[in-house]
């Protein structure tokens, strides 16, 4: 973002911002980044901070398309206010708003909660103790105590899809694809099913969007928030460290997770999530032969 961007991304902020606290200054509004890890994990933390902090009213500024996976939390917010992707970009800025107001002596906080954990000081996220999740409940919800992160509600799923899925002794998700990630060529994953197939696993692709799903292999067509039930039966999940992986934290199935070029792996560490047992991070070049060795 260019120096003109950023001041318009700040005004454009510091406009929605008192345009929302003079509609309604009894709630909380609570920013969200249009990522899926981004918001799982602020999502995870919310419901303690409404409880340490006994706020009555929150209100979720989030883009449609999350509205379904913010849901799945319960006992979080009481309302929404939708943007657009490129609005939320732009409304990130209100962080640095919030900075500047409080230089002022003009209080927000009450008001306005940014949650976007990587707009801090690069020398705080590379630091090997920082976590995107630690950063969430101690220095952006200065959550007090040994809180755990909550996961969402397991979705109720009746489809035809879903049973025959659940059916099925042996199978596999993986998860190549990614907005937010350096993906790994096709090759790799097609040699990857190929072998997960001989050794006797149903595999199925979690696709996104308009991509097909990898040569060989079953697509997994469905919603967000109904992965949670694919993963919850399957008995791997393999994927390259994207937001879906937060999404899937907390499932029994075994996790094993590629970060392929990540520029901050210690910051998405996924131990910070708990229920480590079953999760196995690989870091540096992808390794079929590493995988197989961990189903």
């Amino acid at each position: 973002m260019g120096i003109i961007e950023g001041v318009y991304a700040r005004i454009y902020s510091l406009v929605v911002m008192t345009w929302l606290i003079m509609k309604n200054n009894h709630t909380l509004y609570v920013y969200m980044w249009p990522h899926i890890g981004d918001v799982c994990i602020a999502m995870s933390y919310l419901k303690a901070y409404r409880e340490q902090k006994k706020i009555d009213s929150i209100t979720l500024l989030i883009k449609q398309q999350n509205y379904e996976l913010c849901n799945s939390y319960e006992n979080t917010f009481d309302n929404v206010v939708f943007f657009n992707e490129k609005q939320l970009f732009k409304l990130s800025k209100s962080r640095f708003v919030i900075r500047f107001l409080k230089k002022l002596h003009i209080s927000i906080d009450k008001h306005f909660v940014c949650t976007t954990p990587f707009l801090f000081d690069d020398r705080l996220l590379h630091s090997e103790e920082i976590t995107a999740g630690l950063l969430t409940k101690r220095v952006i919800y200065d959550i007090k105590g040994n809180v755990s992160p909550v996961y969402p509600k397991m979705p109720t799923i009746d489809s035809e899809a879903y049973k025959l899925f659940c059916k099925e002794k042996d199978k596999v998700i993986i998860a190549p694809f990614a907005s937010s990630a350096n993906e790994i060529e096709n090759g790799f994953w097609e040699e990857l099913a190929n072998e997960l197939m001989l050794k006797g696993y149903s595999v199925y692709t979690n696709v996104t969007k308009d991509r097909e799903a990898i040569k060989g292999t079953k697509r997994l067509d469905c919603s967000i928030v109904e992965l949670l039930g694919y993963a919850e039966n399957a008995n791997v999940f393999i994927s390259l460290r994207s937001g879906i992986v937060d999404l899937v934290a907390g499932c029994k199935c075994k996790k094993i997770v590629i970060y392929n070029d990540y520029k901050f792996p210690e910051l998405y560490d996924l131990t910070s999530w708990g229920n480590n047992d079953s999760l196995f991070q690989l870091f540096g070049e992808p390794s079929i032969e590493k995988i197989l060795e961990l189903l």
